[in-house]
């Protein structure tokens, strides 16, 4: 059997922390004798995943179960007492599994376990297990990297211990069917990379450090969590409490199911704000240690410990204005907010509001509306163009005036950046795109925000805007602004090899 260097499992289980861990057949005993492996196909007579004499363990088995029909129920019953006569001196758990005997404990795999799963919050319950919290979506050829928000993740699992969930699983974070591969980078190959992870998994990464956090504020809380009774208190439909309380200890999960609107909740005497889709978890039942929707301060205060002074930020057009003239700032689109917080660490910011930005964004960011235009030609001294890119502009940099975030209004923003890098494009348009360089660098200055405005990699950047840098060797391929009493700014310094 196959158990050496990288391939042995005994370091893999050291007890240093406790993920759950697939042991693979075909890589243990590649060979019959040695140790779902390509020889057992070769047994006479056997039929998988059933009760058959050959091939007689499991992993969701409900879902294929009927198709075996009796032999199937008698496969479960016959693994799980397989399982218990190991003596391993363990509990044996059987996923998705609704007619699990007794002696296994049936788990639940999936996304929201916390909703999904039946048998959460029955007190009589002592184990309620999520074996596989899918960190992403499955996918087939052609489909796009599939992600999954750590906002999104980090509520599922708060919901799923709310419900009285015991342990949870992130499934496949480190690898899974790309196990042999380096699983630390998401692969792009669908159909044998399916369930890879949706992030670098490292303490660096934002998203890790939201869910660190998560876990951080259940530990608070594991003594009601473990001790506690548990009682709910529904407000309204999206609305609802959870208290784990017991003597003098006492912890509370406010839950705003809501995707769109936020909530403000009263709990023993005291308003708790929760933003759309949310979760707070209270260890005290008075204090708000850990929202599932607010990553914003911890990204912003980590960037400030990293020695940075200012945050770049762009601005998105298709997520403000999704559908003509109806605008969207909130939420997680909530600019004010974002801009608000980052002068609070006492950090600087720069606008960069295109409209077209690029970014490896759809459609560098415009919005899909503006696609139906009459006679629309995008950047370009086009006169349906420049109408709702105007119309856009005004909207952003009076948003910033309303709310005084300029710096000569005491507020963070010391700089704006107008388009991104036409330069690469300019050409195309010929006479057009001159013109319009000198149109949108007009635009700007008329806006009257009181700071300087940028143009990136703009070699003909009208004297009223500052051409910047964008590259990875800007102190050896930058000759300068565009003028002698300029600042030399670099405004992206690309930090990874593009492929």
């Amino acid at each position: 059997m196959e158990v050496e260097n990288f391939f042995s499992l005994v370091p893999c289980i050291t007890p240093t922390y406790t993920p759950a861990t697939y042991v693979f057949w075909n890589i243990h005993e590649p060979v019959e004798g040695r140790g779902f492996p390509y020889w057992l196909k070769g047994f006479t007579n056997i039929t998988f995943r059933s009760y058959n004499e050959p091939f007689l363990i499991e992993n969701e088995y409900n879902n294929v179960q009927e198709a075996y029909r009796e032999s199937g129920h008698k496969y479960v019953k016959w693994a799980a007492e397989l399982a218990v006569n190991l003596h391993s001196g363990i509990p044996w758990l059987m996923c998705k599994q609704r007619d699990a005997p007794d002696t296994v404990i049936s788990t639940c795999n999936g996304r929201q376990c916390g909703d999904t799963f039946p048998v959460l919050l029955l007190v009589d319950r002592w184990m309620d297990i999520n074996e596989k919290n899918l960190c992403c979506r499955y996918r087939v050829y052609g489909d796009p990297p599939s992600q999954r928000a750590a906002e999104d993740l980090s509520f599922a699992v708060a919901r799923f211990f709310a419900k009285n969930g015991t342990l949870n699983n992130y499934y496949m974070l480190h690898g899974g069917t790309n196990f042999g591969r380096t699983s630390f980078v998401f692969s792009s190959q669908a159909v044998t990379t399916t369930k890879l992870h949706w992030m670098n998994w490292s303490e660096e990464d934002p998203k890790f450090g939201h869910l660190r956090d998560l876990h951080r504020a259940l530990r608070l809380s594991k003594k009601a969590l473990l001790k506690g009774t548990p009682r709910v208190q529904k407000i309204n439909e999206d609305l609802e409490i959870i208290t784990f309380e017991k003597d003098n200890i006492c912890a509370a999960f406010l839950t705003n199911n809501d995707t769109k609107e936020a909530a403000t909740i009263k709990f023993r005497g005291l308003d708790y704000y929760l933003p759309p889709k949310s979760i707070s978890i209270l260890p005290d039942c008075k204090t708000v240690v850990y929202n599932t929707q607010t990553m914003w301060p911890d990204i912003i205060r980590k960037s400030k410990e990293g020695g940075l002074n200012l945050i770049q930020t762009y601005v998105f057009w298709n997520i403000h204005e999704p559908v003509e003239g109806q605008f969207n700032f909130e939420g997680n689109y909530d600019l004010v907010k974002f801009i608000k917080l980052i002068g609070q660490e006492g950090l600087w910011v720069t606008l960069r509001i295109g409209p077209y930005i690029e970014a490896e964004w759809n459609l560098g960011g415009f919005p899909y509306w503006l696609k139906g235009v009459t006679n629309i030609t995008f950047r370009s001294y086009n006169e349906p163009f420049l109408h709702h890119m105007k119309k856009y502009a005004e909207k952003i940099i009076n948003l910033m005036k309303e709310h005084k975030l300029f710096a000569d209004q005491g507020g963070p923003i010391i700089m704006a950046q107008i388009e991104n890098e036409y330069n690469n494009v300019q050409e195309a348009y010929r006479e057009s795109g001159h013109k319009y360089v000198k149109w949108a660098a007009e635009l700007a200055v008329n806006l009257h925000s009181g700071i300087p405005w940028l143009m990136c990699k703009q070699r003909d950047a009208p004297d009223t805007v500052i051409s910047t840098c964008n590259g990875r060797q800007c102190g050896d391929t930058f000759p300068g602004p565009n003028g002698p009493n300029k600042p030399s700014l670099w405004t992206e310094n690309w930090t990874a090899q593009q492929v």
